[in-house]
């Protein structure tokens, strides 16, 4: 019994360490020779759809349309659809509005209004037999694409070998510090696994597939993002995180924001495993070792941790000098996570000690939010309509 358990807890132990520091260095090994190399710009443009659901988005929308009318493309090889899903405030107003002081490209806009509010989900399947495009992106209100974004993407679609392209995230106010972190080590995540064969996901804000590869979603899917991605990964291809088309999110989202965002995020994740288990395939290993190392495991990482440390102060009341340190190690590290708000009110921030307790308390709450997400699912209280989630519920009023 104290072998099996001493060998679940190192196991659990290592298998932490890995997903939150070994996975990032080995693949920063593994891709240090690699690069992305742009394809020349087509003789000829592919049409492009840039598919922007909207709900609630009065504050946005306007300055997205202005955005979307910058954008350096022929207006003939676009179309922009914007899908507004019953918002019940003046989203659809604002929009139509924008889009009669649109230069050039005013006729490439297509308002399509949805009478109630039905889902993102529910909207964007609606919307997936009206695109035209042999390109489709998908892009956030709140987020404003790079000028020459259209023009990277044909480039990128122009090598047939390429069925997902993502773009990066940028937030326009400075994050806290244990967000800030969290979100580098994201980008760098998602760019170097793409280096590889694809990046696991992609940023809502601006990524796009080829329109045979888009297939009706299911309608309760949770992150829709990351299925669309994914699934034209599935189809075959592979897929490419490209720095140099930049997505620049205006929304901050407060702390009570967050902590629902990442709940969502969490249910999703697990739904995810689930759903797209096809990129487990062994025939694909190099696909499979990233799924595995990163977002597959993600659900899973709350119970690892919490086996490292039940099992560790398990064995160290056994009398394991080993087992007892590596208890009282993951404790100092939880208890410092924790102390971060305390540390926060020091001159100083509390330094460097300070910096290192918010990216703990940071990844705490993170998994916190997806235990609860993962709850969620299991418990299907996940079949709920697309609300932005900075809104509350009629029924949390």
């Amino acid at each position: 019994m104290s072998f099996a358990l001493e060998a679940l807890t190192l196991t659990a132990a290592g298998l932490t360490a890995y997903h939150h520091a070994g996975y990032a260095r080995l693949l920063r090994v593994l891709t240090r020779q690699k690069t992305h190399h742009l394809p020349p710009t087509p003789a000829e443009f592919p049409k492009i759809s840039l598919v922007i659901p909207a709900y609630c988005e009065e504050a946005h929308i306007a300055a997205k349309i202005a955005n979307c009318d910058a954008l350096l493309y022929p207006a003939d090889k676009l179309e922009i659809v914007i899908l507004d899903d019953g918002s019940p405030d003046r989203t659809a107003v604002h929009a139509a509005a924008a889009i009669e002081q649109a230069a050039m490209a005013r006729s490439c806009f297509r308002l399509i209004r949805f009478p109630e509010n039905r889902g993102k989900v529910a909207a964007l399947n609606s919307a997936m037999p009206l695109l035209t495009g042999e390109i489709v992106m998908f892009s956030d209100t709140s987020a404003l694409l790079s000028i020459d974004a259209l023009y990277r993407l044909a480039a990128w679609f122009n090598d047939p070998s390429v069925s997902l392209v993502s773009s990066s995230y940028q937030l326009l106010e400075n994050p806290g510090a244990g967000e800030g972190r969290w979100w580098r080590g994201q980008t760098e995540t998602l760019y170097r696994e793409s280096l590889l064969a694809a990046p696991i996901g992609a940023h809502g804000a601006g990524f796009a597939v080829r329109r045979q590869s888009l297939a009706t979603l299911p309608a309760d899917t949770v992150n829709d993002d990351f299925i669309l991605a994914m699934t034209a990964i599935l189809k075959g291809g592979r897929g490419v995180y490209d720095p140099e088309i930049t997505s620049l999110e205006l929304e901050a989202t407060a702390i009570a924001q967050d902590f629902r965002r990442r709940i969502r995020i969490g249910t999703g994740n697990a739904q995810q495993l689930v759903r797209l288990r096809g990129l487990l395939n062994p025939r694909r290993p190099v696909l499979a070792f990233l799924f595995l190392s990163g977002k597959a495991s993600r659900p899973l990482m709350p119970l690892i941790m919490l086996t490292a440390l039940l099992g560790a102060a398990v064995l160290a009341s056994e009398g394991s000098l080993f087992f007892a340190l590596l208890a009282v190690a993951q404790t100092a590290g939880y208890a410092l996570g924790l102390a971060a708000p305390a540390l926060a009110k020091l001159p100083d921030g509390g330094g460097r000690l300070g910096q290192g307790a918010n990216a703990i308390h940071y990844l705490i709450k993170g998994h916190v939010a997806g235990l609860i997400g993962a709850m969620r699912f299991l418990l299907g209280r996940h079949r709920r309509p697309w609300r932005r989630v900075s809104l509350p519920s009629p029924s949390s009023k």
